[in-house]
């Protein structure tokens, strides 16, 4: 009776391990064929956590001039820089996502997205 108790549970811990193996391959691919989503989404997490440095940067090099200048500045970087920074970015994240294996991909893009909602809901 032990020997069937023991057979029957490396069964079924091959079979959990089977089923886990495969949710995490399909649910890998499934990120695989939005990685172009995936990757603004990552690319934009990153701009947003990084914005109170940049502002800080070039607000603390822009404090010299008049406002005029300052605000023209501020403007062209959130409305040019950011875009131009989030249209770079997201092609090479894209590439980076896309040659990852199966059993990478899912869980780093997770751990990704909560790391850095972690990290900006402390910063609020």
């Amino acid at each position: 009776m032990d020997t069937l108790q023991k057979y029957i549970a490396q069964i079924t811990e091959k079979l959990n391990s089977e089923f886990f193996l495969s949710l995490l391959n399909q649910f890998s691919e499934w990120i695989r064929s939005n990685a172009d989503t995936f990757s603004t989404a990552i690319v934009a997490c990153g701009l947003v956590l990084l914005d109170n440095q940049i502002r800080g940067m070039v607000k603390r090099s822009l404090e010299p001039y008049n406002l005029i200048v300052r605000l023209l500045a501020f403007i062209f970087l959130f409305t040019f820089g950011y875009a131009l920074l989030a249209g770079l970015g997201q092609p090479y994240v894209t590439k980076l996502l896309i040659a990852m294996n199966n059993y990478v991909l899912g869980p780093s893009v997770i751990g990704t997205l909560l790391i850095f909602g972690t990290i900006l809901e402390r910063q609020s």
